[in-house]
C-alpha cells in the first residue's frame, strides 16, 4: 500500500514493503528517503500540530502602517488623515493575509529516533490515513509473527516467553494468544524435564 500526501510544497510518500516501510519527503528541492523497520513503530502514534508564527507580510504591513502613523502624527490634519487611512489600509491587508495563511496541520509521529516517520493526519483524506495506519499495523503484525514467533528449537524457555511478551506489547499477539503459547512452551519444558529425570 502507498500513502501519498501533499501540503503546499511538501510531499510525503510512504510505501509498505516486506520488512520495512519506506518514506520519501520532498520539499523545495530537498529530497530525503528513510527506511523504517516495523520493529521501530510506536504502539500508538503521537499527534502534534505544526506551529506557524505570524506571517512576514502581516508583520511588515502592520509595522509599516504604525510607523507611517507615528511619523505623521504631529503634522497637519490632512497628513494625519492620510496616515490614518494608510494605517487602516495596511492593517486590513495584514488581516486579509493572516486569514489566507495555510491552516495548521495535525501530524502523526509513528516512530521515534533521529528520523521519525511523520505523516499528515488528514491528507489526502482522514479516511485514507486511517486505512493506511490499519494496513501498516497489519503489515507490522504479520512481519513480527513471521520473524519473531517462537521457534521449534528454543534456546531457553525464558527467552521464548520474553519474545512472546514483546510480541504482545507490540500488538502482534492478543492476551489469549500470549497465554496459550506461553502455556504450550511451559508445558513442553516441563515434559522435557520429567523425561530427563528418568533417563
Amino acid at each position: 500500500m502507498i500513502l501519498k500526501q501533499r501540503h503546499l510544497a511538501e510531499r510525503v510518500e510512504v510505501v509498505l514493503e516486506a520488512g520495512h516501510a519506506t518514506a520519501t519527503y520532498a520539499s523545495f528541492g530537498s529530497h530525503k528517503k528513510v527506511a523504517v523497520r516495523y520493529e521501530d513503530l510506536r504502539p500508538s502514534p503521537i499527534e502534534f500540530a505544526n506551529s506557524q508564527g505570524i506571517p512576514k507580510f502581516t508583520a511588515i504591513f502592520g509595522g509599516f502602517g504604525a510607523l507611517l502613523a507615528v511619523l505623521t502624527a504631529e503634522a497637519s490634519s490632512l497628513r494625519l488623515l492620510f496616515a490614518s487611512a494608510a494605517s487602516l489600509c495596511f492593517g486590513l491587508c495584514g488581516y486579509v493575509l493572516w486569514n489566507m495563511r495555510p491552516a495548521r496541520r495535525v501530524l502523526l509521529q509513528l516512530t521515534d529516533g533521529n528520523h521519525p516517520l511523520v505523516v499528515y493526519r488528514d491528507q489526502p483524506t482522514p479516511e485514507a490515513v486511517r486505512d493506511f495506519l490499519k494496513a501498516l499495523k497489519e503489515a507490522q503484525q504479520s512481519y513480527l509473527r513471521e520473524n519473531y514467533a517462537p521457534s521449534g528449537v528454543a534456546q531457553s524457555v525464558t527467552g521464548e516467553v520474553e519474545r512472546l511478551f514483546w510480541l504482545k506489547s507490540q500488538g502482534a499477539l492478543t492476551d489469549g494468544e500470549f497465554e496459550q503459547l506461553k502455556a504450550k512452551l511451559l508445558g513442553s519444558s516441563a515434559e522435557k524435564t520429567n523425561v530427563g529425570q528418568y533417563v
